[in-house]
């Protein structure tokens, strides 16, 4: 495989957290490894951090305007999961590292992965961009990602910011977002947004928080969010009610 430096040369920290150290030192690894078929890459132009922040994101890798590119992992992902849960998320960013080095570029896809090639080629070839497209899902087996998102540790309610569930068998959704669906289940056949049903109860789903259900109305954004963030005492200041799960 061609392309450009071995990575012998260490990349940088944006931050004195412990848990960047030890993924630059397992990503530079990876990248020499005999075991590791990702090599065109150099190293050097690769910073590393740690976000504390956010817990919807477990990595990322940011292009930077002179050409290097910023990977991020996430804290919770090592609270989570170990280091070892933070091991596929610095391999997948490895992936878009090697995007933005060789964006643009033609590479031949094998099981080894993508080779880089200089001149014509005599097989077909595919073009390299960013995203997880083509030349991201030829690294899915030779660098044993999950594919295009992962998240290599079970997530709970806790995790997300709204929960939507099923009153009757207890199926459950969890969103980041103020979105359409937390809105639905909200809402239920009241208001605008429309409503949604359990895809096996076919029972009207409830936005969930602690032991309580938000009863249908029309609750508009601020109420909703009250609710998630389990301000009750705010929330059951509108007319609305709200429902123990354990009394349906």
């Amino acid at each position: 495989m061609t392309g450009r430096s071995s990575g012998r040369r260490r990349g940088s920290l944006r931050d004195d957290h412990p848990l960047s150290e030890r993924a630059r030192t397992y990503g530079e690894a990876v990248v020499r490894s005999d075991g590791w078929p990702l090599s065109a890459l150099d190293c050097s132009d690769i910073a590393w951090a740690t976000t504390t922040r956010t817990r919807r994101r477990n990595g990322r890798c940011a292009y930077e305007p002179d050409g290097g590119c910023v990977i991020t992992i996430g804290e919770h992902v090592y609270e989570r999961g170990g280091f070892a849960a933070c091991e596929e998320i610095v391999r997948h960013e490895l992936v878009h590292a090697w995007q933005h080095q060789h964006r643009g570029e033609q590479a031949v896809i094998s099981d080894d992965g993508a080779s880089i090639i200089d001149g014509d080629a005599t097989t077909e070839t595919v073009r390299i961009e960013p995203g997880h497209g083509l030349s991201f899902q030829a690294w899915v087996d030779p660098l044993d990602l999950s594919g295009r998102c992962s998240t290599p540790y079970e997530r709970g309610r806790g995790d997300y910011n709204y929960v939507v569930e099923c009153p009757d068998c207890g199926e459950w959704w969890g969103k980041f977002r103020l979105c359409k669906t937390v809105r639905q289940a909200a809402h239920g056949r009241v208001g605008v947004t429309g409503y949604r049903y359990c895809t096996d109860c076919e029972t009207l789903l409830y936005l969930r928080s602690g032991d309580r259900y938000l009863d249908h109305g029309p609750h508009d954004d601020d109420a909703i969010r009250a609710f998630a963030n389990g301000d009750i005492e705010s929330v059951a200041s509108t007319p609305i009610r709200l429902l123990n799960p354990a009394s349906r």
